[in-house]
């Protein structure tokens, strides 16, 4: 069985909502948890499925891995980096504030960061084709002995 991970950071939404779609897909096959997040009505659904496309295609290009047995081994979710905004409420003209008073309410504009690790069985095929390969060349390498 062979793993390999992925990460995508700074996902524009807040951990705990994104931990929520996380948690429909782990521990599932990589073309099943691709339906799950289909029909899944979040904003981090697209970027999940996106997520999950590259690592099928680099767990079948790469790491020559059956397109079938490829699962979701782990998946967690991290905080990323806070943006730290403000808007002004009403202001309050004390007596000594000289127009400098005033409220606001923080903003905190949150970010996540999702670390997939996925894993799969070695593809048979190219296991054969590397052995009929070394069958037919002969000393020459063109199928005949000189």
């Amino acid at each position: 069985m062979t793993s390999f991970k992925l990460k995508l950071r700074n996902v524009r939404q807040t951990p705990r909502k994104v931990g929520e779609v996380a948690a429909l897909i782990r521990r599932r096959s990589v073309d099943d948890a691709l339906v799950i997040l289909e029909h899944t009505p979040r904003r981090a659904a697209p970027a999940f499925a996106k997520l999950l496309r590259n690592a099928r295609n680099a767990g079948v290009a790469d790491y020559r891995l059956d397109r079938s047995s490829l699962t979701v081994e782990e998946i967690f979710v991290t905080a990323g980096p806070t943006f730290k905004r403000h808007r002004l409420q009403a202001k309050f003209w004390g007596a000594n504030t000289r127009g400098r008073g005033g409220r606001f309410t923080p903003w905190n504009k949150r970010t996540s960061h999702v670390f997939l690790s996925v894993s799969g069985q070695p593809a048979k095929t190219a296991g054969k084709k590397a052995a009929a390969g070394k069958q037919t060349a002969g000393k020459d390498g063109d199928g005949t002995e000189s």
